[in-house]
């Protein structure tokens, strides 16, 4: 019986671990990258290992991290996806010709972490990049 519940309880850490991105956020994601190099390929594993990063910076590796960090009003209730594209359309521009020249098939996976707090609204992301070798 203690078996069980061990096994169960593992499972739902693990389970309740993995957070996905939101899909209007992946998409803003995609479409900053897509305007800049069509010939780079979303990876759902570097997707996984920019919230690894956003957690612990110094456990994950990658040949390029564009990190983007905004904070917006509280009442402000335009959608994740607007928020994505306004807190990383800059940090695209600054870092234009990075992206530009990533090989094709390039591999690249953005994430975030969004929390809200008594006065704002905080949007902290970044986006790994691995050259194809």
């Amino acid at each position: 019986m203690l078996l069980i519940f061990t096994v169960l309880a593992c499972f739902l850490l693990n389970a309740a671990s993995y957070e996905t991105l939101n899909g209007q956020a992946k998409s803003a994601f995609k479409e900053l990258n897509v305007i800049l190099n069509r010939k780079i390929d979303w990876s759902d594993e570097l997707e996984k290992r920019a919230l690894e990063y956003l957690k612990s910076p110094s456990t994950v590796k990658a040949d390029m991290i564009i990190k983007g960090k905004k904070t917006f009003p509280k009442d402000d209730s335009s959608s994740l996806g607007i928020k994505t594209w306004n807190a990383f359309d800059e940090c695209f521009k600054k870092n234009e010709k990075k992206v530009r020249n990533l090989p094709e098939g390039s591999k690249y996976g953005c994430n975030l972490i969004f929390k809200t707090t008594a006065k704002n609204q905080i949007l902290n992301g970044v986006c790994l990049y691995n050259k194809k070798k």
